[in-house]
């Protein structure tokens, strides 16, 4: 995953956009140690309960730390949308 993701940053610098990592995925790896933390005081509980709970905490760290930009918001909004115009032709 690192690998992958060093390669598309070297891919997008080539043409001089300014990409800083630290400053993008800082809250994102923060809510992924918080909810690995959380998740390990369940660890008695059943994987068929643990995942729905997971992921419930994670977006719910995610809309609290405002990991997503107004501009990715925007974007998931818009394709979302483009997303039901095609299902209702």
């Amino acid at each position: 995953m690192l690998l992958h993701n060093r390669l598309l940053s070297l891919y997008v610098k080539r043409d001089g956009t300014q990409l800083h990592a630290l400053r993008l995925c800082w809250r994102f790896a923060l809510v992924a140690l918080t909810m690995g933390a959380v998740i390990l005081t369940f660890r008695a509980l059943q994987l068929w309960a643990l995942v729905p709970l997971a992921a419930a905490i994670y977006v719910v760290l995610i809309l609290l730390l405002r990991a997503f930009s107004p501009d990715d918001l925007a974007l998931f909004r818009r394709i979302w949308q483009s997303g039901m115009a095609k299902e209702g032709s």
